[in-house]
């Protein structure tokens, strides 16, 4: 297990500035070095001019760009596999069996904590600061 100085790098997806705000800045909080991206295909353009990106959190429906949240945690999976998915989502409705294999869904509205402790089991990081 990993202790939070070398917590990892995470990449926030979000295309509500509110959201995306709170969560980088939890994510920093917690020891971890947060990327952010409005959008997938801003997203998707870190992730190839990057190798240390090790989580993913994206909103399911992401209204900018050419593809939502669920349709970018999908290509994460197959492309970038050994990248961990958090896909969080606000609709009360959406299935686990649409995620990726592996992914996480964490359902809004959530407290930052719940985010990191998710970002942390998935990154196999300990509480410890």
């Amino acid at each position: 297990m990993k202790s939070c100085e070398t917590s990892g790098v995470v990449l926030v997806v979000e295309d509500s500035e509110t959201i995306l705000s709170a969560a980088v800045e939890s994510a920093h909080r917690a020891g971890f070095d947060a990327l952010e991206a409005s959008n997938a295909d801003d997203a998707v353009f870190i992730l190839k001019a990057r190798t240390d990106v090790e989580a993913l959190i994206t909103d399911s429906t992401i209204a900018r760009g050419s593809m939502s949240g669920l349709t970018l945690a999908h290509l994460v999976a197959e492309r970038w596999p050994t990248i961990e998915l958090i896909v969080i989502s606000g609709d009360p409705s959406i299935p686990v069996d649409y995620l990726p294999k592996n992914a996480s869904l964490l359902k809004m509205p959530f407290h930052p904590d719940v985010l990191v402790g998710v970002i942390r089991q998935k990154l196999g990081v300990s509480n410890r600061t």
